[in-house]
């Protein structure tokens, strides 16, 4: 009697734990994954060791008009709007990264940017401390803030040799150290980039903030199209907040879904800077 007793409770259990464990099953694929949340099991299983680039292809360039989308300053909202609006047409961007906000309010921590390096985009280094004035503080300044910046981004997995100036301020001084340990430098004069690019240098930019209305900034990318140059735009952050170099995410899916629609390539920089000239 005990027995039956027993089997019987046995029974009435798996009853219970079976159907809970179907439904539990199945609810894990009704859940939405954002298209972070997609990858991270794979990017939880990097390991640390030798820093590396994302794997970059080689462009086949063709004579056409370029663009790459590039973040400054490694905003938080880069990271939850700018990937999601980009990965959304399959399109990856450039990352300028200055080392001490990193995990700070507002901005990427240390994972976020190592995973957005390992789903191919573009990292590059933007100094130590972000200080505009650097450029003016002499060859130990420059070893501390550029070189070190580099280094800092080395010691967590990426190898970048792209340098973006803090604020865009750039001297001859400045810009010969830079050539010391980078093959470019991206600043912020306004302006459209010849193609092969003729000054590694002095990368120039069409800024992205909320006080320029879409349909100029589609001139830019018209004007870009039409001289076949490459246009590098440069964006902050990506929310809603009334932030002065910031933009929104329904302005940043505009300008990418008019891309998308256009005559012109996205690109990264390096990809960019390999163009060669086309044998005419």
């Amino acid at each position: 009697m005990a027995r039956k007793k027993l089997n019987r409770a046995y029974t009435n259990l798996l009853w219970l734990v079976i159907p809970m464990a179907v439904f539990a099953l199945f609810a894990k694929y009704l859940v939405t994954e954002s298209p972070i949340e997609k990858y991270e099991d794979d990017t939880l299983s990097l390991k640390s060791g030798e820093p590396s680039k994302p794997v970059i292809s080689e462009y086949n360039w063709h004579g056409e008009a370029l663009v790459t989308f590039w973040f400054d300053d490694g905003w938080r909202s880069q990271y939850s709007e700018g990937f999601r609006i980009l990965d959304n047409y399959g399109y990856k961007a450039a990352l300028a990264v200055p080392i001490e906000p990193i995990g700070y309010e507002a901005y990427m921590n240390w994972h976020q940017i190592r995973k957005l390096h390992y789903l191919g985009w573009e990292i590059a280094s933007h100094s130590r401390s972000h200080d505009c004035d650097l450029v003016y503080k002499g060859e130990p300044a420059f070893e501390y803030e550029i070189f070190g910046g580099k280094q800092d981004l080395e010691n967590y997995g990426i190898l970048t040799d792209i340098y973006v100036a803090p604020c865009g301020e750039n001297t001859p001084e400045a810009t010969e150290y830079v050539k010391r340990h980078f093959l470019s430098q991206r600043i912020v004069e306004p302006g459209l980039n010849p193609l092969p690019v003729t000054d590694n240098y002095g990368l120039m930019v069409k800024q992205v903030s909320r006080d320029i209305d879409i349909e100029e900034i589609k001139g830019w990318i018209n004007e870009a199209i039409s001289k076949k140059q490459w246009i590098i735009l440069m964006l902050h952050q990506i929310d809603d907040e009334d932030t002065e170099y910031g933009t929104t995410p329904d302005n940043l899916e505009q300008v990418v879904d008019f891309v998308n629609h256009s005559n012109i390539s996205v690109v990264l920089p390096s990809q960019a800077l390999g163009v060669e000239r086309r044998n005419e």
